[in-house]
């Protein structure tokens, strides 16, 4: 599973990496002519049986 959440999201990502979300990698968008950069976080959701 993936979500992208804002880099300067401190609070969001904190809660994410609770939830067993780790960062994959960064990346931007830029949008009118401001960057904004967010962090691409993935967490494995494959359970063995």
């Amino acid at each position: 599973m993936a979500l992208d959440v804002e880099k300067d999201n401190e609070i969001a990502i904190a809660v994410y990496k609770k939830l067993g979300y780790s960062i994959e990698r960064e990346h931007g968008v830029e949008l009118e002519g401001k960057t904004y950069r967010f962090y691409r976080m993935v967490k494995s959701i494959i359970h063995n049986k």
